[in-house]
Parts: structure tokens; sequence; C-alpha cells
């Protein structure tokens, strides 16, 4: 928590950065509180499965291919509910689903991104977590000796 709350805290020559706990302290209550309000309403084991998911990406694989299906399932899970099976193609409307909101909290987050090329880019990382899921490694492959060679191919996946 207390990494969260250190995000905004003020300019380094602050003559006050020395008292760095008591201006945390209420962005950390402020946390909290909004983590123990979840927890009340019932999301306790969905916070903590994607708590656990989290910890194997950080902690537990450098595996690239892992990382970019763990992170892409947790914002499934977050943005996406189940379609009526009955209507449509169900993976494509949760790949819809995803690229929508997905897209539209970036842009709420960084309002100079264009929201096109923004779900344009999620729905390059969606199909590329689907060549993972069903074992398309080639596709895979094929997709990342496509990108500019300037850039880190062992973190391509995730950035």
């Amino acid at each position: 928590m207390f990494g969260i709350a250190s995000f905004r805290y003020p300019d380094a020559d602050d003559e006050s950065r020395w008292r760095f706990f008591p201006y945390a302290r209420d962005e950390i209550d402020r946390v909290v509180a909004q983590i123990n309000n979840a927890f009340g309403r019932g999301l306790e084991e969905k916070l903590l499965y994607i708590g656990g998911l989290l910890k194997l990406i950080g902690h537990e694989t450098h595996d690239n291919r892992i990382r970019l299906l763990l992170l892409t399932s947790i914002l499934e899970l977050v943005l996406t509910h189940n379609p009526d099976s009955n209507r449509f193609n169900i993976e494509e409307s949760i790949n819809k689903q995803f690229q929508l909101k997905a897209s539209i909290l970036v842009y709420l987050n960084d309002k100079s991104k264009e929201i096109d090329s923004i779900k344009k880019r999620l729905k390059t990382i969606y199909q590329q977590r689907s060549n993972i899921v069903h074992g398309n490694f080639k596709a895979l492959d094929k997709y990342i000796s496509s990108l500019p060679k300037r850039r880190d191919k062992k973190s391509i996946l995730i950035h």
C-alpha cells in the first residue's frame, strides 16, 4: 500500500519530504477503504485470485507468453461478462467486449490517445493471446518477427 501511495508524493525538493508517511497515510487509508468495500461486496475471492495471478506474473514466471496470457485474462475477467451462447459466437463477443471496455479505460486514463488505435492494438493483443491459448505458436512467432527490429523481442509481448 505504501508503494501505491508513494506514486503521488510531492516534488523531491519539498522541504517536508522527511514527513512522507503522514502525507501517504490519507492515500493508504483511501485504498484500504476501497479494498474493504470490495471485500464487503463479495469480491474477496475474485480479488485474491487476481492477486495470485499477479504474483505469478511478477515473481514466478519469466515466460512472456504466460505473462501475456495471464494479464489479458485478468482484464477479461474484470471487464467482460458471459454472453448469451444462443445468440452469437461467444469468443467473438468476449473479444469485442475486451476491446471496447479496455480501450475506454485506457482512453479515460489518457485522453491524448486515439480510441480507434487503442482498440486496434487491443485486438492484436487479444489475437496473440488466442494464439497462445490455442497453441498456435507459429502465428505468434510470425507476429513477433514482423515487429520492428529495434524492439527487444523478449519483452515485446508485454509492452
